[in-house]
This record gives C-alpha cells, sequence and structure tokens, in this order.
C-alpha cells in the first residue's frame, strides 16, 4: 500500500503505479480522507510480484502516452482508476499540461508491505583469483625459505 500526504495546503498530489515499461497499473487522486491511496492492489489480474514505477504528480497533471491520451481511466478522484482501453501506444508518453493549484510543495509517501532489496559485495572472479595467486606464491616462498 501507497499513500501520499500533502506537506502544503497548495499542493494537491496523486499517486499512480507503472510497469517498468511503462504500462498503467492503479491511480488515485484523492481518496476518502483527502490522500492520495494505492491500497494493496492483489485483484488485479497479470499482476505479478516485481519492479513497479511508484509515481507522483500534482492533481491533473496525468500521466498520457505519446499521442497524448490519458493512460488511466476517468471516474471520481477518490475512485482507483485502473488502466484505458483501447490506447495506442499503452506505454507512458508524458503528462497532461493540467491547471494546477500550485507548480510545486512538500509530500511524504507512506509505504506499507513492500519488501526491500538485500544487495551484497561479491568479489570479482579476477579478485578471487589474484588473492589465491598471491596466497600460492607467499606459501612458495615461505617453503624455500
Amino acid at each position: 500500500m501507497a499513500s501520499a500526504d500533502a506537506g502544503t495546503q497548495l499542493f494537491d498530489p496523486q499517486l499512480f503505479l507503472l510497469t517498468l515499461s511503462g504500462t498503467a497499473v492503479a491511480l488515485n487522486d484523492d481518496a476518502a480522507g483527502g490522500q492520495s491511496t494505492l491500497p494493496t492492489l492483489s485483484g488485479i489480474t497479470g499482476l505479478t510480484a516485481g519492479f513497479y514505477i511508484l509515481g507522483i504528480s500534482q492533481s491533473g497533471y496525468d500521466p498520457v502516452n505519446a499521442v497524448n491520451q490519458l493512460l488511466f481511466a476517468t471516474g471520481l478522484p477518490t475512485d482507483i482508476r485502473y488502466a484505458a482501453t483501447g490506447l495506442q501506444p499503452t506505454t507512458l508518453g508524458g503528462f497532461s499540461d493540467g491547471t494546477f493549484f500550485a507548480d510545486s510543495g512538500t509530500y511524504t509517501i507512506n509505504l506499507a508491505g513492500v519488501d526491500s532489496l538485500s544487495v551484497s559485495a561479491v568479489p570479482e572472479p579476477s579478485t578471487a583469483l589474484l588473492f589465491a595467486a598471491g596466497g600460492l606464491l607467499a606459501a612458495l616462498r615461505r617453503r624455500r625459505a
């Protein structure tokens, strides 16, 4: 789940979720209570575990494709809106030039139920080979001494 809290009164954020290729998954402008919220989206057919793009923009500055068609179906601001049908192309091409309350503002994104990625350093094979060769040379020198 993701939600956005506006840090200033003039900034009205909306959240949207896209696949890594830029295909629309879900958008919410204002859930009940005024916060933009994308709840657990387990009901979406074909949505699998993986990497996604979580976007935030000013309300009215909507994701569009390369020919300026809205990526998400229209609806009430409180609705969770999903990908529009009949689009060509279906991927993100930019944003509509909506009328804004404020050009910028602060916000906080709250995430729940999101797995983090753990990364550990793995030495390159050449580094391991260099250490092995160094150890072998040190052992040979000790033996000769």
